[in-house]
């Protein structure tokens, strides 16, 4: 699974956008959105709200690496688990092979 900042890096260059246009279109340094893509800075979730509606992207395939879901203290949570891993991983890889 890609990282957050890989995964704001793909949409945004497949899109067109340069870091400069995105820093400006949601108030930050062109930077910052460097940073960002290079996993050195998390971001707020208003501000990843803000980039995924400028990339045309679903804002929880950014976010879900960041939740801290818990393991599951029994069989059947860690099943919910996996099940929600899959199912962000398999959401990430369909949208990128949309973005390539």
């Amino acid at each position: 699974m890609k990282s957050m900042g890989q995964y704001i890096k793909l949409a945004r260059v497949n899109s067109g956008i340069s870091q400069s246009k995105l820093a400006n279109e949601v108030g930050v340094t062109k930077t910052y959105v460097s940073l960002l893509e290079n996993d050195r800075k998390d971001a707020s979730v208003d501000l990843l709200k803000k980039i995924a509606k400028i990339l045309n992207v679903p804002v929880f395939l950014l976010l879900w690496q960041k939740l801290d879901i818990p393991s599951g203290s029994n069989k059947e949570e860690r099943e919910i688990k996996k099940q929600l891993d899959s199912i962000a991983s398999k959401a990430q890889e369909l949208f990128a092979k949309n973005l390539s």
